[in-house]
């Protein structure tokens, strides 16, 4: 699941809309993951921002243990394959369907907000809070750049195609930029199911997540 997600499930699963930290946990691992830097995790000592970060790494399992989501992952694989060797193929499937479900809350005020509020503090070097480690200058460049675009247009098959480029680079996971093309019609015959699907998908997302929830705490 992506950035807008994340932060719809923290809402839904949460009454407590003044706790920032809690919000801003459910969203940063996102950006750490971006730059390899799961294991500072452990030295972050606000309690409500390592809830949040909780809450974030247990709806990731969640969400990619649907049925519907790995059956739409492996079908999104299976046509890049056609064009790609396979395990540029596999990334770009994971990264794109977490990209194409942020479309479901992209008309959500709340989300939009929470989006643009976490991409500036990424921007910032804010984001890491409780000593955690700072990313490389050239990733918050990178950063600011993307912020001061606003919110993609996640509708439209080639700026979803430039964004999983982008994510791959940063991973250091990257295939030809000359596929991006490729990758843009391919995906678009997965903007629609995914919109379908999507309120589906979360429900069933927030039904497990709530069952013994005592770990949101």
């Amino acid at each position: 699941m992506n950035l807008i997600g994340h932060h719809e499930v923290a809402r839904k699963l949460s009454d407590r809309t003044d706790n920032y930290d809690y919000y801003l946990g459910s969203l940063i691992p996102d950006f750490i993951g971006m730059w390899r830097l799961h294991k500072t995790f452990d030295l972050i000592s606000n309690p409500e921002l390592r809830a949040g970060i909780r809450l974030h790494q247990k709806t990731d399992t969640v969400f990619d243990d649907l049925a519907l989501v790995r059956l739409l992952k492996r079908q999104m694989i299976n046509s890049f394959k056609e064009f790609m060797t396979k395990w540029p193929a596999v990334k770009c499937g994971y990264i794109g369907i977490d990209i194409l479900f942020d479309n479901n809350f992209i008309k959500d005020e709340s989300a939009v907000e929470a989006y643009d509020r976490t991409m500036k503090e990424a921007a910032s070097g804010q984001i890491y809070l409780g000593n955690v480690a700072s990313p490389p200058e050239y990733l918050q460049e990178f950063l600011i750049r993307f912020a001061s675009y606003g919110l993609p247009r996640y509708d439209d098959s080639e700026i979803v195609a430039r964004i999983i480029y982008r994510r791959l680079e940063i991973t250091g996971k990257c295939f030809d930029y000359l596929l991006v093309p490729q990758l843009a019609t391919a995906i678009e015959a997965f903007q629609a199911p995914v919109l379908d699907i999507g309120q589906l998908v979360m429900h069933e997302t927030l039904e497990q997540l709530a069952t013994g929830n005592s770990y949101l705490y």
